[in-house]
């Protein structure tokens, strides 16, 4: 196992993280409205 140590400054967030996805926030929560949510 390697150890690497990093200063705060740099460190980067992944560009194309999909949780920053602000744009799809309307379609699944419509989706959600008219399907509703299943957790099984």
């Amino acid at each position: 196992m390697n150890i690497l140590t990093f200063s705060l400054d740099e460190i980067q967030s992944y560009g194309k993280n999909p949780r920053k996805n602000d744009k799809a926030v309307d379609a699944v929560a419509e989706s959600i409205r008219q399907y509703g949510v299943s957790w099984c």
